[in-house]
C-alpha cells in the first residue's frame, strides 16, 4: 500500500470515530432534554392540579363550624368509580388538571360490562364512546388512571383465557 492510501484510511477511520462520538453525545443531550421536558410537564401538571383543588375548595361556601371530613372514604376525586358519562369524566379531568386517554382498540358490549364492573372494583371512573357501532366501544379514562386501566384489562383477559383453556 502507498503511504497516501494509509493516510487516507487512517483519516477516514478517525473521521468515522469522531462522527460516532458526536452522534452518541447528541443522543445523550437529546435524552437529557427529553427528561427535562417530562419533568417540567409533570411539575406543570402538579401545579394545575393543586390550583384546581384550591379553586374547588374556595368555591364551596362552608359554615364556620363544619364536620370533620370522612377520612374513611377512598374516592377523593369527586367522581364515582365505575361507568360514568363521558361528559362527567371530561369535566372531572378538566377540574383536576388531567387529560383523557382513549383506548386504541374497540370493545364489545360484553367487554363493556366486565370492564365497568372491574373499574368500579378498582375505584376508577370510566366512560365509553363510539356507541353507534355494535362492537366499536372505546374506553375513556383519565391519564392518571391509565396504568391501572391497562393492568385491569390484562387481568380481565387473563382470567377469560384461563376459563377458556381450563380442561379439567
Amino acid at each position: 500500500m502507498n503511504m497516501s492510501e494509509d493516510v487516507t484510511a487512517v483519516s477516514m477511520q478517525v473521521s468515522e470515530k469522531a462522527a460516532d462520538a458526536a452522534l452518541a453525545a447528541f443522543k445523550s443531550v437529546l435524552d437529557s432534554v427529553g427528561r427535562l421536558f417530562r419533568e417540567l410537564l409533570g411539575m406543570e401538571h402538579d401545579r394545575a392540579r393543586a390550583k384546581a383543588q384550591i379553586k374547588a375548595s374556595k368555591g364551596s361556601a362552608a359554615p364556620e363550624k363544619t364536620k370533620p371530613p370522612n377520612v374513611t372514604a377512598t374516592n377523593l376525586t369527586g367522581i364515582k368509580p365505575g361507568e360514568v358519562s363521558l361528559k362527567d369524566l371530561a369535566e372531572n379531568a378538566r377540574e383536576t388538571g388531567e387529560a383523557l386517554s382513549v383506548s386504541q382498540h374497540g370493545f364489545s358490549q360484553e367487554d363493556r360490562k366486565a370492564i365497568a364492573r372491574t373499574a368500579k372494583k378498582y375505584g376508577i371512573p370510566i366512560a365509553f364512546s363510539g356507541e353507534k357501532g355494535k362492537n366499536n366501544l372505546y374506553a375513556n379514562v383519565r391519564s392518571g388512571d391509565l396504568s391501572i386501566f391497562k393492568q385491569m384489562l390484562w387481568m380481565i383477559y387473563r382470567n377469560r383465557f384461563r376459563k377458556h383453556c381450563d380442561l379439567s
